[in-house]
């Protein structure tokens, strides 16, 4: 077992313990979450704060509100990113005065994997009533995918570069292999695959074999070099269009016919935007950590 993984292993054990003895909440407190979403990808914090929408829905939390003004996505120091992409609705309206601060990397490791166990639907449902994407997002994807009802297409996510840390790596012939078994079985000549990936070579090699029937992205920031893009501020675009790009991607995925993806919180949301897509699997979480 790598030992960076076997860390986070440990940690996250803690943390279970320590929530177990020392809840971080009670039923009807109000909180709100602010700062450090640390180095956590975009999905992952989407996680964290679908899963504490749902204790509201509940009535695990009187209320709850979200003022991420760190993290990987803020253009500049200060700002609430998440308003770059989201609006909240339907949430019990709080008062600082009277809220609990809590710092998200503090909340009960649950809310982070509520989602991962609550099925597609609860969380479509979960969406539709308390989150709101920016309009002109969901037109950017629908421009991408306004021609999937006519031409057969095959969503294909794979995420690379330090995936490893959580999930055993899956080869690129893995998923080429899936997609000819699919095609094969659907007894389909016309169709074309929709790549979404933070690694370019992944890319180059779907290109390779597929030719023009890829299609992708294009100005999408990949990395070239194994190392993570979001992190470290590795590309000069603004931070917040590293997360419109993730995004687009996961939306642009669950307009699809069949969704082929390896272990990831992007495409796992692409089931929560559309819990009718049909799924192929390639490469699960180590451990418990099921999708």
């Amino acid at each position: 077992m790598n030992i960076s993984h076997y860390k986070r292993l440990l940690i996250k054990k803690f943390k279970a313990l320590k929530i177990l003895f020392f809840p971080l909440y009670k039923k009807d407190d109000v909180i709100r979450l602010e700062k450090s979403t640390g180095g956590k990808g975009f999905f992952a914090v989407m996680n964290g704060i679908l899963g504490a929408i749902h204790e509201v829905d509940k009535g695990n939390l009187g209320g709850i509100a979200f003022e991420f003004t760190d993290g990987l996505y803020a253009d500049k120091k200060g700002d609430n990113w998440l308003n770059y992409y989201f609006k909240f609705k339907n949430l019990p309206q709080i008062h600082h005065s009277k809220s609990k601060v809590k710092v998200f990397d503090d909340i009960p490791v649950g809310f982070h994997h509520l989602t991962r166990k609550t099925d597609r639907e609860e969380n479509f449902r979960i969406l539709q009533k308390y989150i709101e994407i920016d309009l002109e997002i969901l037109k950017e994807a629908d421009v991408v995918s306004r021609n999937f009802k006519n031409t057969y297409t095959i969503g294909i996510h794979y995420r690379g570069t330090d995936k490893f840390t959580e999930a055993k790596p899956a080869t690129y012939e893995q998923v080429l292999e899936h997609v000819l078994k699919e095609t094969k079985k659907a007894g389909r000549q016309d169709f074309q695959l929709f790549i979404a990936t933070d690694e370019h070579p992944f890319l180059d090699f779907m290109r390779r074999e597929f030719g023009d029937r890829v299609i992708y992205l294009e100005n999408t920031e990949r990395s070239y070099d194994n190392m993570p893009v979001h992190h470290k501020q590795r590309t000069k675009k603004k931070p917040s269009l590293l997360g419109r790009e993730a995004l687009i991607d996961a939306l642009v995925l669950s307009n699809t016919q069949l969704l082929i993806r390896t272990s990831s919180n992007l495409s796992l949301w692409s089931t929560y935007f559309n819990p009718d897509l049909k799924v192929v699997l390639v490469n699960n979480r180590f451990g418990s950590s099921t999708e």
